[in-house]
């Protein structure tokens, strides 16, 4: 028995058929058909899913479901969904407008809520007009802070949050959540999933700052635990339950400075989540503590960082600025670093067909200095692909081309693997800032180091021949097109 089974059990007996028709309509032998049914078989192939799929006549969501059940039981529960939650992540740190907000909201800029919460809140809807009030008023204060303890699923308040933190940079929240133990591997799909529902606050412009312990996060949250959730701002505080169905409001002075007191002996006991960096001068920094870290793999649409010599980049670049001096002196320090920590034997590389297209179009390099650039020619564009066909044919890097339409991430996106556990992320947000985040958290960091080790041997990416061969029609395409636009010119 499997989970495909049972699912293809189901759709077999709800539309109708038996096994020797179903046999018949996929031209397949009966006594297969039968062990496939019954689960003693699996289905050799996506192609045996969609032929039955097919012949079953089921919906695209039906459809969906049976090559989600087939995928599930290749490779088992834990590592699909491990690998299914870390492509969604991707997915969504994509640079989507928020809804917008305006300081003149209310009346001469007051809370739309002007009327004061009462003490004792009932109802989820109260529970978040509650909340919006609380948020609103906080956000107007010249340097907001918000102080949290609760899970990250409650996506009405985390989504408040991250319109609010997206036009007010100097917006500061404060996050308290449990995470599950790592060494409880089966449940690190709950510590995925908390990550996902953090995106909206990463991808705003707000400082959000994030803290975690490990616990038994059904029990000490959900069960029977009265309010254990708690919003705290400088004028009021809110404990809620956990279904955000009751509520606690006050702005008694006492009890705001105790909770201020009790939140911040929490913290100190707990671990911060991830970094999370905005500006040249803070991501510099950073990059700059972990020269020495050896890196084990880098997704980034674009041609291979390494792939850019630093004479090129440095004729480039424009900025005489404070910010350009930084530029200046952190390329001539990577200079050595990626030679000697990032151009070696078993260091993974994924890229894009559209990724490359764009830089050889347009320049685009996927870079947080990339506004301080000039336009490179194309001679330099030609040069930088034929250094990344050398590092692929020389074997100093595993680069693999992703399949179009199987991994879907931002234009500007850079996530780095370390071999220590952490992983780094680059990505703008949705003010069109870059931001880095970098992962510190055991559970998560294995999680991320599992799935660039399983996309070389996952059917998403090109191997290792047919990548270098896809790059090297890409590169003759574009000498040829680049010599044509040079003949025009001339005639």
């Amino acid at each position: 028995m499997s989970i495909f089974s049972d699912k293809l059990r189901t759709f077999v007996k709800q539309k109708g058929h038996n096994i020797y028709s179903l046999a018949k309509y996929c031209r397949m032998d009966r006594s297969n058909m039968y062990k496939i049914v019954q689960g003693t078989r699996h289905p050799a192939s996506l192609e045996v899913v969609e032929n039955i799929a097919q012949s079953l006549a089921l919906t695209p969501f039906e459809r969906k479901e049976l090559l989600e059940a087939w995928h599930v039981s290749e490779v088992g529960e834990y590592i699909y969904f491990e690998r299914k939650l870390i492509a969604e992540f991707i997915e969504h740190l994509k640079a989507e407008q928020t809804a917008g907000y305006s300081e003149g909201a209310g009346s001469k800029g007051r809370s739309l809520y002007i009327s004061e919460p009462r003490p004792a809140v009932s109802g989820k809807n109260n529970v978040n007009i509650c909340l919006k009030s609380m948020i609103e008023k906080e956000a107007q204060k010249e340097t907001p802070e918000i102080c949290l303890i609760c899970q990250p699923e409650q996506s009405f308040l985390l989504d408040l949050l991250a319109v609010f933190g997206s036009h007010k940079k100097n917006f500061k929240i404060r996050h308290l959540i449990c995470m599950e133990s790592f060494s409880e591997k089966e449940e690190n799909k709950y510590n995925l999933q908390c990550l996902n529902d953090m995106t909206p606050l990463l991808m705003s412009s707000c400082k959000y700052h994030v803290y975690y312990y490990y616990d038994k996060v059904q029990s000490h949250f959900y069960n029977m635990n009265i309010l254990p959730y708690m919003i705290l701002t400088s004028e009021s505080v809110m404990l809620i339950s956990s279904d955000f169905e009751y509520g606690i409001y006050s702005k008694s002075e006492e009890k705001l400075s105790l909770f201020h007191h009790m939140f911040e002996e929490y913290t100190s006991e707990t671990e911060e989540l991830f970094k999370c960096g905005m500006g040249i001068s803070e991501i510099l920094k950073e990059y700059k503590e972990v020269m020495a870290d050896r890196i084990v793999a880098v997704l980034c649409p674009g041609p291979l960082s390494a792939s850019v010599p630093l004479e090129i980049s440095s004729k480039y670049l424009k900025r005489d600025d404070k910010d350009g001096e930084l530029l200046k002196s952190f390329m001539e320090d990577t200079g050595e670093y990626v030679q000697k920590c990032i151009v070696r034997p078993q260091y993974r590389n994924f890229f894009t067909e559209e990724g490359i297209r764009d830089f050889m179009d347009h320049s685009h390099i996927i870079d947080m200095m990339e506004s301080y650039y000039e336009t490179f020619s194309e001679a330099d564009r030609l040069t930088v692909l034929e250094n990344m066909r050398k590092m692929m044919l020389e074997q100093h890097v595993e680069a693999h081309l992703i399949r179009p339409g199987l991994l879907h991430m931002q234009r500007d996106f850079y996530m780095t693997v370390y071999e220590n556990g952490r992983t780094d992320m680059m990505f703008k947000n949705t003010d069109g800032q870059w931001r880095l985040l970098s992962i510190h958290e055991k559970s998560l960091g294995e999680s991320f180091y599992n799935f660039t080790k399983y996309l070389t041997e996952s059917t998403k990416v090109c191997g290792l021949e047919e990548s270098l061969q896809c790059l090297e029609a890409l590169l003759e395409e574009y000498r040829e097109r680049f010599e044509g636009c040079k003949n025009e010119e001339k005639a």
